[in-house]
């Protein structure tokens, strides 16, 4: 008979479809039924545990989609199994079964290591994905911490320039050239891609040197000679 509360009823019941049988699908001439039939049913749902092995859901979802995906009266071809439910979740094994069919690896591999070498490969290609862009990042790290000790190196110039402003005492000038030495020894262990910035460093430290030369060649003796001086 025709149902024609059947929207209605799904509605309230929710895992209830509506049907239709169309006119003339048992029989053509005459047609049988006369007129499209609207019947309300239901699916059946295949239930398993949360701890279930991964190699019987897909022998189950392999089985239930080579006896229920075919068409018939109700339904086109593919339409069952289906991957949604409002009750419960689908299985992710099932899912990725019906989605993309028998993975290669099982046609040559134990049903049991099968899920295990899927499960694998999805891994490092995932790792793949974050490794790689490290690998891009990291050229451009290092050189930012190259340059960091370079600025670090000037720095320290910058500080023995400042010194350099007032007339220094032999003390104070020797001190100054064990720091510029000391300078000019860690910059020995800077790479040769990075010449250029060594280079230039090399530069203003022979500069800053002569100045500090130039400096100390009038610079007092001890403190009884800069109070004469005085």
């Amino acid at each position: 008979m025709n149902f024609s509360l059947a929207d209605a009823f799904m509605r309230v019941f929710p895992d209830l479809v509506r049907l239709v049988l169309p006119k003339g699908v048992v029989q053509l001439d005459p047609p049988n039924p006369p007129d499209d039939i609207t019947l309300i049913g239901t699916t059946a749902k295949v239930l398993i545990r949360d701890d279930l092995h991964p190699a019987i859901i897909q022998l189950l979802a392999q089985t239930l989609k080579e006896e229920h995906s075919g068409a018939g009266l109700f339904q086109r071809s593919g339409e069952f199994p289906a991957t949604d439910d409002p009750e419960y979740t689908m299985s992710s094994v099932a899912v990725e079964y019906y989605r993309n069919g028998p993975s290669l690896f099982a046609k040559y591999l134990p049903l049991w290591r099968t899920t295990y070498v899927q499960r694998t490969i999805a891994f490092l290609v995932a790792a793949l994905a974050i490794v790689f862009p490290v690998f891009g990042i990291a050229p451009r790290l290092y050189e930012w911490f190259v340059r960091q000790r370079f600025r670090q190196f000037y720095q320290r110039l910058r500080a023995i320039e400042n010194a350099l402003q007032e007339r220094p005492t032999a003390a104070k000038a020797e001190a100054l050239e064990s720091e510029l030495d000391d300078i000019e020894r860690s910059t020995i262990t800077v790479p040769m891609r990075h010449s250029d910035l060594y280079f230039m460093l090399r530069y203003h430290l022979d500069r800053t040197r002569s100045r500090l030369i130039q400096a100390s060649r009038g610079a007092p003796r001890n403190s009884r000679e800069a109070s004469d001086a005085v």
